[in-house]
């Protein structure tokens, strides 16, 4: 990769900064422009990423992270194109289930409305407190948390603890995933 889309790169993670920080300080428009800045110099390092397989890692995270920001800005259409470009072009695979999980936030957005959604991990955390179980996925450090019913949590706890399971619910447009079924994996 040549050091001008490392520059870019540098660039855009500095947008990305700045932008948080104008958002902490209340300053919502430039916090906007700094997000969308970034997301303009994101996508053009993404898309000049070479394909050769020995940048499949490095493209797959540039286009992930270029996705994510085109959804902070509002660009739906644009994060599910790079998102569906990612996932034609044979992702990293310790990439692509959070390609998947993206696409799914990003259709939500998009139609402001609860998605259906499957996730298959295995259950290897609980937070009591917010009613959340963590399911990593494959042989990633990759966690996805789950909301589970209060009146369940503790029963699929038990019966599923550190166990491959297979998850059904619903993406709300936050992003949080609430869970109508759970059973184990074969």
């Amino acid at each position: 990769m040549t050091s001008e889309l490392n520059t870019m790169h540098q660039m855009a993670m500095e947008f990305v900064d700045e932008a948080r920080l104008a958002h902490q300080r209340g300053e919502e428009r430039t916090a906007r422009l700094f997000f969308e800045k970034a997301f303009h110099l994101e996508k053009v390092v993404a898309l000049a990423t070479p394909l050769q397989e020995t940048y499949r890692l490095t493209r797959s995270v540039f286009l992930r992270s270029a996705a994510s920001l085109a959804l902070d800005c509002g660009f739906n259409d644009e994060a599910i194109q790079l998102i569906q470009l990612a996932l034609s072009s044979q992702p990293h695979p310790a990439i692509e289930p959070e390609l998947e999980e993206l696409l799914v936030k990003a259709n939500a957005q998009e139609t402001h409305q609860e998605a259906a959604t499957t996730v298959t991990g295995r259950l290897v955390a609980a937070d009591l407190p917010n009613n959340q179980i963590k399911l990593q996925i494959s042989d990633t450090m990759h966690l996805i948390a789950v909301f589970v019913p209060e009146d369940t949590f503790t029963k699929i706890i038990k019966e599923y603890w550190d166990n491959t399971v297979i998850v059904h619910g619903v993406m709300r447009p936050d992003g949080s995933i609430h869970l109508r079924d759970i059973q184990q994996a074969a």
